[in-house]
């Protein structure tokens, strides 16, 4: 599409007020056309030329750049070139936002080059460089906090007559550098008349932490408003209160995340007592004619998808049920060890073109069998039979009355989305695929089956396009390949295309909803990220994965404490996820400082299970920090021998051979690839800016140190402690980021502290 067509399709998405209006756009002649709002006046840059603004035209124009970006974001669409040349005012005093030549959609990613060379004000792939935020310079992205952080400058303008960073001497490279370490000049002692209120908006505006700014136009507007009325200023031109966002973002959703979480973590709170927990088994596979494993366990994952569907009942996932219980004939032992009241087994027989199975429902407490049934169906359409067995076991339970569910439950969209019109081959692809993933979640980490898994799930995806479930594991396949340092913010695209696709197709998908978080968590928009958490803690709140992902999120905030916390929770909901809460928890130890902690839980975790990458590797990291470089040395190219591209080994490995004075092979290790999949992940680009602390490459260790913390990881306590920093810690730009680092996170700690007590 030609890019005029593009800005004009996009802008004619906004119809408000502040936003000039396209009203149409086409083609004659082969050449492209628009037809646009004349809007007589002019641009906010000749104001600002004039000198100060007084307050009511700074709250005035303020106030309605933020209603049009607010009428912009809600339609999912970034303006990336907001500036005082791009906004009309008429002689009415209404302000106009115009020339949305570069917008996107907010959900796209940017992958353009370094910053154009020229004067201050070039401009790049990504907006006028004087007007860019800070993280536009180092991750390529754009979102709706860069646009509000050049409203930001626009109002330090309008306030000052003065951008806030930029001088005439400057070239493109140093306003870069100055955008990013540059204190911002202190407005209170330039301007000691403006009203610290107003001085306020503009500082969050300009923090150099986007996650520290406003989140939403909408706030930035109503900010503006308030102090309008208290200085009795008439804000001519503004429309009448816009439409906030969905129920989802008003100010209850934007702390329900925490609150739902906080409600499991308080002490007066208790766990659901065990009564209500129920665990469903893979099916055994018996009979003459051979069964696929993954046949027992795609059954035994529908049939605990079904049950999930009722708020009171807690359901063990039979994915993360350890082989070694599978085969138990003891009910109590198996309750015992996944804390189940209740246990779903069966059989399943493939013969002669038939599919037999037999189900029972078991009591963990009285070790007796409460009831059952057997199905009877056709085998040519498996995941059909599936929900035909999973509705007879429901009903049957809930009539039994066992447990507190109905007979008709409310259950998930996912499970009438056009499953039994898969033919036969895709059918034995998708639970192949579900399979592999699941073999790679709960246990080898290797991007062998990985891969195939992709493979599989790619090919379902392309001949049945709208089966959900395929789109929500192909998300994941895809999102866990960049977890683990296979690839980088290609896939990453890939991912999240797939995971809203199934979204689309089933709003009601919690795994897609889950991952989705991930990739908003590696794409630093943590505040989606914990809305999404925010759902699913309300919606899934026995599922383990949740909890997985708060404890990440609350250890990427810094939160350490809480964060062991809910991963205890996580652990508590399924004790079958422990090497992974023993590896997250063992980390946690570490950023606090505690070695025979995280010790103690590596060996836990090892001792379940003794070749789990993840746990590996952390052991690697807990000797590296203790100077045992030989075995730390020894651990992590064991990790990297077994699976050469898991990436995000390599900086610590660098690390240790850097220190060994294996120099040239650490900066081996450093190569494109690491340094690509690094700029997808916060905590990988951690891991590569210490390698460069460690390394003395102070320029290098600066740069990915912004880009973690942009990208969402705001872990200061570690940060501030990180011995391997120590060569590097009085630069002065580091130093700086430090220390801004730890003043937003008083902020974010103090809120945590007020719901978590």
């Amino acid at each position: 599409m030609l890019p005029l067509i593009e800005e004009a399709r996009l802008a004619s998405a906004i119809d408000h007020p502040n936003v000039c209006t396209v009203f149409d756009v086409g083609e004659t002649e082969g050449r492209p056309y628009l037809v646009m709002q004349y809007v007589s006046g002019k641009p906010l840059s000749d104001y600002i030329q004039s000198g100060p603004l007084p307050l009511p035209l700074v709250l005035s124009f303020s106030a309605q750049i933020a209603s049009g970006l607010a009428a912009a974001h809600r339609r999912g669409i970034l303006h990336r070139d907001l500036k005082p040349a791009n906004v009309m005012v008429t002689e009415e005093g209404l302000a106009k936002i115009l020339d949305f030549g570069l917008a996107r959609r907010a959900h796209g990613f940017e992958t353009g080059g370094p910053v154009d060379g020229g004067t201050g004000t070039t401009d790049t792939p990504f907006g006028t460089t004087a007007y860019m935020a800070p993280e536009q310079f180092v991750t390529r992205r754009s979102s709706e906090q860069t646009d509000l952080w050049a409203l930001g400058v626009i109002m330090f303008e309008m306030v000052n007559a003065h951008h806030p960073f930029w001088s005439e001497v400057m070239d493109p490279a140093q306003m870069a550098h100055a955008i990013q370490s540059r204190p911002l000049p202190d407005l209170r002692r330039q301007r000691p008349e403006l009203d610290p209120a107003l001085v306020a908006i503009i500082e969050r505006l300009l923090a150099r932490d986007p996650h520290a700014r406003y989140q939403q136009a909408t706030e930035v507007r109503d900010a503006l408003r308030s102090l309008a009325r208290a200085h009795d200023v008439d804000l001519h031109g503004i429309p009448d209160e816009l439409p906030v966002f969905a129920a989802a973002q008003t100010d209850d959703a934007r702390t329900g995340f925490f609150t739902a979480i906080a409600e499991r973590l308080l002490p007066a709170r208790q766990p659901v007592l065990p009564e209500n927990a129920i665990v469903v088994l893979p099916f055994e596979r018996v009979g003459a004619e051979v069964v696929p494993e993954y046949y027992g366990l795609a059954l035994a994952e529908t049939i605990a998808t079904r049950l999930a569907g009722f708020s009171d009942l807690e359901v063990r996932s039979p994915r993360l049920v350890p082989a070694s219980l599978r085969a138990s004939v003891n009910p109590e032992q198996i309750g015992r060890a996944l804390s189940a009241s209740f246990i779903i087994s069966g059989d399943i027989i493939r013969e002669a073109g038939r599919i037999h199975v037999s189900w029972r429902l078991l009591s963990a407490t009285h070790q007796s069998v409460l009831t059952g049934g057997s199905v009877d169906s056709s085998a040519d359409q498996l995941v059909a039979v599936q929900h035909e067995i999973s509705d007879e076991i429901v009903t049957a339970i809930a009539e039994a009355g066992h447990l507190p569910i109905v007979a008709r439950p409310v259950l998930r969209s996912s499970e009438a989305v056009g499953e039994a019109d898969l033919p036969p081959d895709l059918v034995e692809d998708y639970l192949g695929g579900r399979a592999l993933l699941n073999s790679q979640i709960t246990r080898s980490s290797h991007e062998e089956d990985l891969l195939q898994a992709r493979a599989m799930f790619e090919r379902v995806t392309k001949r049945a396009p709208d089966f959900a479930p395929a789109h929500a594991s192909l998300g994941i396949a895809l999102t866990r390949y960049v977890r683990f340092g296979f690839a980088g913010v290609t896939d990453l695209i890939a991912a999240q295309r797939h995971l809203e696709r199934a979204l689309q197709l089933d709003p009601g998908n919690i795994e897609a909803k889950l991952y989705r978080a991930y990739t908003m968590l590696w794409r630093g928009e943590k505040e989606k990220a914990r809305r999404d958490v925010q759902y699913l803690v309300k919606s899934a709140p026995y599922d383990a994965e949740v909890y997985l992902v708060a404890g990440i999120i609350l250890h990427l905030d810094g939160l350490l404490g809480p964060s062991i916390q809910t991963l205890s929770m996580a652990l508590r909901t399924n004790p079958t996820i422990a090497p992974r809460v023993y590896n997250l928890r063992a980390r946690v130890y570490i950023y606090q400082q505690k070695p025979e902690e995280a010790r103690a839980e590596i060996d836990r975790g090892l001792a379940v299970e003794p070749g789990h990458t993840l746990l590996r590797t952390t052991s690697g990291v807990w000797h590296l920090r203790h100077g045992e470089l030989a075995t730390a040395t020894e651990l992590l190219e064991g990790v990297v021998r077994d699976d050469p591209n898991l990436r995000l080994v390599h900086p610590t490995l660098a690390i240790a051979y850097w220190q060994d004075g294996r120099r040239d092979e650490a900066l081996r290790l450093m190569n494109e690839e690491t340094l690509a999949t690094a700029s997808a992940d916060c905590e990988m680009a951690y891991r590569v800016a210490t390698f460069y602390a460690v390394s003395r490459n102070e320029t290098e260790a600066l740069h990915w140190l912004r880009r973690s913390i942009y990208l969402g990881n705001h872990n200061a306590p570690w940060f501030l402690a990180n011995p391997h920093w120590e060569a590097v810690r009085d630069h002065p730009d580091i130093r700086r980021t430090l220390d801004e680092l730890a003043e937003n996170q008083r902020q974010y700690h103090e809120r945590w502290r007020r719901l978590l007590g």
